[in-house]
């Protein structure tokens, strides 16, 4: 089950696609809610989306079946919705998480984009933000912990990053691999700016996907 990055919709979903296929897997690349066919006006940087990939996966066994296996794979801030979809109360078909270029935290990242993109002050700008965000859409920036999200559900999980990031620094990989305790991976690509590990190194990132889910994870 794939998530795609801000901006974007399933399409950009389609090289991965072909590498799990290529794996053996069946893939569902659904739009994130405001973004493509999918409904909504409220973009939930991963926050608000984690329920609906839960309700994707409740769709997913209930149409294929309860023998399934499962591993949610999304990158930027589809990395952000798989991650703080792993710790809902989620069935036991879960088997894994994939995150390429993912937040730990989404009101860090959403400082950092501020001061570094826009060159702006965090303060005051991001308090009052967080609060018309809680307004507005329900929630506010500093409830995407996800970090925290990722270690109460205890899923394996590979983290992807590239080196030279400018949207999403490779810090993050470093915090959530320092920090979370249960089984984990982690690959960090040399040369690869935001999700460009796939284009930068392609056959080593189907390498390190291959060896985690079917050798460390141990699906078929």
């Amino acid at each position: 089950m794939l998530a795609h990055g801000l901006g974007h919709s399933r399409e950009q979903m389609i090289p991965y696609a072909r590498i799990f296929m290529s794996l053996g897997y069946d893939v569902l690349m659904p739009d994130a809610r405001a973004f493509g066919d999918s409904q909504g006006h409220t973009i939930g940087y991963g926050w608000l989306d984690r329920l609906d990939y839960e309700r994707w996966i409740t769709m997913a066994l209930d149409q294929l079946g309860l023998d399934i296996d499962i591993v949610l794979m999304g990158i930027s801030m589809g990395a952000a919705t798989v991650m703080a979809t792993s710790g809902e109360p989620l069935p036991d078909n879960v088997k894994a998480i994939v995150e390429d270029s993912g937040y730990a935290d989404l009101y860090d990242e959403a400082k950092f984009r501020l001061t570094h993109k826009f060159h702006l002050p965090a303060y005051p700008i991001m308090p009052v933000a967080n609060r018309l965000a809680h307004v507005r859409a329900g929630y506010g920036f500093k409830d995407g912990r996800i970090l925290q999200r990722v270690m109460a559900g205890g899923l394996p999980i590979l983290m992807i990053h590239g080196s030279k990031d400018q949207t999403v620094p490779v810090r993050n990989a470093h915090t959530l691999y320092d920090q979370l305790p249960q089984q984990k991976g982690l690959y960090i690509d040399p040369d690869a700016r935001h999700v460009e590990a796939i284009r930068t190194h392609p056959d080593r990132y189907q390498e390190v996907l291959d060896e985690f889910l079917h050798e460390q994870v141990g699906l078929d």
